[in-house]
């Protein structure tokens, strides 16, 4: 029986080292020209703002909520979409949590990376490989 288990165990690192291996290879293949094309790239763009304002007005007073005001004087009191104007005429973003930005926000700031279509793709990617991992050794 320890045999099976082993069997398993081992078949369960070669499928997540071909998967992983697969995602690399896609990723060079698809993005070699650097150049991006896909459907629906206005999330992206609306994460890649938002992080953009993140940088450009203080932790203290974003605490990480989801801001549409870029940090300049001129950036403030001008509404976007849905949003909440805030102390100091920033607009915040509310149907969306804030962990959804922070957590890029911080992946790109500590690897010091550019806040760019790529940068986001390396992120999802990561998460993806670790959603992988964890499903794959919770059986």
């Amino acid at each position: 029986m320890d045999s099976r288990k082993n069997f398993i165990k081992n078949k369960k690192i070669y499928v997540i080292i071909l998967t992983i291996l697969i995602v690399i290879v896609l990723a060079f293949v698809k993005y070699k020209s650097g150049e991006i094309n896909y459907i629906d790239s206005d999330a992206t763009w609306h994460v890649l703002y938002t992080l953009k304002c993140f940088d450009e007005t203080p932790l203290s007073v974003h605490k990480f909520l989801p801001l549409t005001s870029l940090g300049g004087i001129d950036n403030k009191y001008i509404p976007w979409g849905l949003t909440i104007l805030g102390n100091g005429g920033n607009y915040y973003y509310t149907s969306f949590s804030g962990i959804g930005y922070a957590l890029p926000y911080l992946f790109l700031k500590l690897f010091n990376l550019g806040f760019n279509e790529f940068s986001i793709y390396l992120f999802n990617t990561i998460l993806f490989i670790i959603s992988a991992l964890i499903l794959a050794f919770s059986y």
